[in-house]
């Protein structure tokens, strides 16, 4: 069912894993799809993978922490598209597994960067939204916002940055008729988690109650209800998407 046709997406960081999923399912639901990767052969590849299918996109690429070209991507994609009716900020820095005592000021910086693009992002598409008193607006964290991460407390930090600002901008922006929301994923298939070692996966997947790690067109089905009808009377909510994640390994099982 063509649930967007006549809507504008764009969605960062769509390049591979989540982000893909998600350009793929909003194409796939109607809306045009601008899509946006900071290695543009990757936003291109999503782009004609998209094109190929029927479906009408455009690759933006852009460094999303980076504002004058978070604008001109911005401009680029209304001028061919028309105005972006949905934003997904899914673009994310790689998540270092360190001690902060070991990390440096450039560590800490970089993975600042995926806040950073999610306001940049968001700021320069306001404008139009609020003129037409319209719009979807996704913002994809981590569940370590919520629970916290051991060698990740800045990526962790930055997270629960996202989910606060969502749960701020919600606030602020419901009276122009636009919607704001997190989704947070857990453990989810992306390249870079497959390249996690096996004794790394064992023990993630133990803390999980549904004892598996999810697939990324599982991030996209949340975000493609909340960019939907169905979820007009939702926002300022952060969902986790992740099999029930506990943080905790369960107790072994007695010996016999």
């Amino acid at each position: 069912m063509m649930r967007l046709m006549g809507h504008v997406a764009l969605v960062t960081g769509a390049g591979q894993g989540i982000g893909r999923a998600i350009a793929i399912a909003l194409a796939e639901a109607g809306a045009t799809v601008g899509v946006n990767d900071l290695n543009g052969v990757s936003a291109d590849r999503t782009r004609d993978e998209l094109k190929v299918a029927g479906f009408r996109a455009i690759a933006v690429p852009a460094d999303v922490s980076d504002d004058a070209d978070v604008g001109t991507m911005i401009k680029t994609a209304s001028d061919e598209l028309g105005p972006i009716d949905i934003l997904v900020n899914n673009a994310a820095a790689p998540a270092e597994m360190k001690m902060l005592s070991e990390s440096t000021l450039e560590d800490q910086n970089a993975e600042l960067t995926t806040l950073i693009g999610t306001l940049n992002c968001t700021r320069h598409v306001l404008p139009s939204m609020i003129e037409r008193r319209t719009g979807r607006i996704v913002n994809i964290s981590s569940i370590a916002g919520t629970h916290g991460m051991p060698t990740r407390a800045v990526y962790s930090a930055a997270n629960a940055g996202i989910d606060a600002f969502t749960r701020a901008m919600a606030a602020e922006l419901g009276r122009c008729g636009i919607t704001v929301n997190s989704v947070c994923p857990g453990a989810i298939e992306s390249h870079r988690f497959k390249a996690r070692s096996d004794g790394a996966r064992r023990n993630v997947r133990q803390t999980i109650a549904l004892d598996r790690f999810g697939e990324p067109n599982e991030i996209a089905d949340a975000v493609l209800f909340l960019v939907s009808d169905m979820a007009n009377y939702i926002s300022g909510t952060v969902i986790d998407v992740d099999g029930g994640f506990t943080g905790y390994l369960p107790p072994r099982a007695p010996r016999n």
